[in-house]
């Protein structure tokens, strides 16, 4: 399974799902793709979603999940993280509306940078990502199903790097 999440912003992020939507009809997903779709509207025609899951179910989704695909926020990441995954990051951008700037942006380079995401900065790279996961996943050295930091220090870690930027 493949689970989604563009969090909480007041912004819609449709390009995602529409690029999911795509790959899945093309035939490039084969699996279930569970999305959290936050305030976006967008008619899936095979995604199981829901605008928003209680904590806890954020949390057995991500852990039950082959990949993570978010958004970059850093709340979002760090659950994925504490899941156990690279998550798969498509940072919001302010040219499609889907922030007020680019610090998603910003943020999410500065994590690929460090090996604790994969990027995605064009759209058209997320099929490749999504079916490579596992190879892209080890290239970062991560062991996948066992969280990757203590919650602490990988909140100390975000925390820097939002300061830096």
């Amino acid at each position: 399974m493949i689970f989604v999440s563009v969090g909480t912003h007041e912004q819609p992020m449709v390009r995602l799902f529409q690029k999911l939507e795509e790959l899945i009809h093309g035939g490039e997903i084969h699996e279930p793709v569970v999305v959290q779709s936050g305030v976006t509207s967008f008619p899936f025609k095979v995604c199981e979603h829901e605008p928003f899951f209680p904590f806890r179910e954020m949390e057995r989704k991500m852990r039950e999940a082959r990949v993570i695909i978010t958004h970059g926020g850093p709340a979002t990441i760090l659950q994925a993280r504490n899941a156990g995954k690279l998550p798969i990051v498509v940072p919001r951008h302010h040219a499609f509306g889907e922030h007020v700037n680019d610090h998603q942006i910003v943020f999410a380079r500065r994590l690929f940078a460090r090996g604790q995401i994969l990027l995605i900065e064009n759209i058209e790279d997320l099929g490749l990502h999504v079916r490579d996961y596992e190879n892209l996943a080890m290239k970062g050295q991560i062991q996948l199903g066992s969280p990757v930091d203590s919650r602490g220090e990988l909140c100390r870690r975000l925390t820097e790097y939002c300061d830096q930027i």
